[in-house]
């Protein structure tokens, strides 16, 4: 486990430019966060509503330009919690924002997919307080969205992630919150089925998706709390995961990002830790490889790290995944 330092982070992403992958860290500048010099323009400031806590990128009104999607809240005032829309203006700048309103619901994250395959791009958000719900505006294709609709899930919400669980080429809803992660199959118009519960660590606060041992069925990725760790719950199928799987974080781990840190074409993990002030980079273990197959097929055992812990410590799966073009293997 390699920890990096950085004041207060809330929230970590990963980019990719030319097949090169980084992470980027936000914080508030008015608490002291940290700048690349150099790597970036002087920064622009756009209206977004009031206590935005999220953002998400779309093109939202199909002209081939990304505009953002941000959640707003505020508590003393509930008709100010909401989603706002903020479209390219095509130079680096955006209009608005626009705003959804979603009531006495406290709105964390947000992600963008197309729910219904009308192709144009839709928004879910995850909804904490005392209505937790996790809320879907579908997308006119204009850059306006209808009025949202709202699914209850118990647990105080905190992230919402987009994905494909079940293999039915409808996108389903994963959603992270202090009763565990919450997963919604998609029915393919918008709708999803109740949501189905798995448990993780202790206050679940960020979920990511990726095929952590590559066999095709997407695992999920959640940062805890209180715990201090990494759930992972790998996809069987159908819908349904086994785990969780536990790995040390740092403390207070607010957000989580996979990415292939490493460059050996095996998703790694990064969660930024809001009470040690740093990141966390998890490197998924390498595959010991013993086959005369081409392509060869080689054993994975789960995301390990010499800290991590299974859980339990008897049930850890080995799987059998197609390793990166860049593993070699030695026949047997």
């Amino acid at each position: 486990m390699a920890i990096f330092a950085a004041g207060y982070p809330a929230s970590i992403a990963i980019a990719c430019d030319a097949g090169e992958p980084g992470a980027a860290i936000e914080e508030t500048v008015t608490a002291g966060g940290s700048s690349l010099a150099g790597a970036f323009s002087a920064p622009a400031y756009y209206g977004a509503g009031d206590g935005p806590q999220s953002v998400a990128v779309g093109d939202f009104n199909a002209d081939g330009k990304p505009d953002l999607a941000l959640t707003n809240q505020f508590t003393l005032a509930p008709n100010r919690n909401g989603v706002s829309i903020l479209l390219n203006n095509g130079a680096g700048g955006f209009s608005g924002p626009t705003f959804y309103n979603l009531g006495s619901r406290l709105p964390e994250g947000v992600a963008v997919g197309d729910f219904n395959g009308d192709n144009k791009l839709d928004l879910a958000s995850a909804n904490g307080g005392a209505l937790d719900s996790v809320a879907v505006l579908l997308g006119n294709g204009d850059g306006t969205f209808s009025a949202p609709v709202y699914i209850p899930v118990s647990g105080n919400l905190y992230s919402v992630a987009v994905g494909e669980f079940n293999g039915d080429s409808k996108l389903d809803l994963a959603a992270a919150g202090d009763g565990g992660v919450a997963v919604l199959l998609g029915n393919g118009d918008g709708t999803f089925s109740a949501p189905t519960i798995f448990g993780a660590g202790s206050a679940p606060r960020s979920v990511g998706i990726d095929d952590l041992n590559v066999d095709g069925k997407p695992d999920l990725t959640v940062a805890n709390f209180l715990s201090d760790d990494v759930s992972v719950l790998l996809g069987v199928g159908g819908g349904s995961f086994t785990g969780p799987y536990s790995f040390n974080a740092g403390s207070r781990p607010n957000s989580i990002a996979v990415g292939d840190f490493n460059v050996d074409g095996r998703p790694d993990l990064a969660t930024a830790n809001a009470n040690s002030n740093d990141v966390t980079v998890l490197l998924t273990a390498a595959p010991r490889c013993r086959s005369r197959s081409h392509p060869p097929r080689c054993p994975v055992a789960p995301p390990a790290h010499p800290t991590a812990r299974p859980s339990p410590p008897a049930a850890a799966p080995r799987l059998t995944a197609l390793p990166s073009p860049r593993a070699r293997c030695r026949r047997a």
